[in-house]
């Protein structure tokens, strides 16, 4: 249920695929393997990550797909050198700006099979992205998703339009990027990004008239 204690110090990739982990801390990594740039833990049922793993490594790749994750980890610490990440088939339903924007070196992302409904703008947050998996997710086909055709290699189902009606059974490679930016989003959220500034805005207001009715 633990990643083992007797792996080699020297060790460059390791394979903990199919086995019965339930968690990752930073004492599983931290400061002890610091030639470690690939990392494989695919279908365990691991469903939490400390914050600050992986100190001391060079991860360049970790796999967590099949498992139980409900939130995005923390990379933080392999944040110069993490070029890949595959998330597929967890329980992850929403990523926020913060969760991804300091992974300026990331070119794969592979979210295939999660729940997701919000999604920032990963084409802006994340510079170097090339590769994004999204496979088994369908999404409103709108303005806020428009920018998904600025990813390089977009993998998605061939149609993954829940909405609008007139789209459902359209190839989205036959929807280009104008139409989507033309198209107001009328469902959930997909593209968080877009609902920031009017929540800030309006707590401004919130807090202004509160202000106001404090002083009568």
């Amino acid at each position: 249920t633990e990643v083992p204690g007797d792996i080699r110090t020297n060790v460059t990739s390791l394979y903990l695929t199919n086995n019965q982990i339930t968690g990752i801390s930073k004492q599983d990594f931290n400061d002890k393997y610091p030639a470690l740039y690939g990392l494989y833990l695919t279908r365990n049922k691991i469903s939490s990550m400390e914050s600050g793993c992986f100190k001391g490594t060079v991860l360049q790749s970790i796999f967590i797909g099949y498992n139980l994750l409900d939130y995005f980890p923390d990379f933080r610490e392999v944040k110069t050198t993490l070029r890949g990440i595959g998330l597929k088939q967890n329980r992850i339903s929403v990523i926020k700006r913060e969760d991804v924007s300091y992974l300026a070196s990331l070119q794969s992302l592979y979210l295939d099979g999660n729940p997701v409904t919000c999604l920032p703008d990963l084409s802006q947050t994340l510079p170097s992205l090339t590769w994004l998996g999204l496979l088994e997710i369908s999404f409103e086909c709108c303005d806020r998703t428009a920018w998904m055709k600025e990813i390089l290699f977009l993998r998605i189902d061939s149609t993954p339009c829940h909405s609008p009606p007139s789209w459902t059974k359209v190839q989205f490679s036959m929807i280009n990027k104008t139409q989507l930016e033309e198209t107001d989003c009328q469902g959930e959220c997909f593209n968080l990004d877009q609902w920031v500034l009017p929540f800030i805005l309006l707590n401004l207001y919130l807090a202004f008239r509160l202000c106001l009715i404090k002083r009568r």
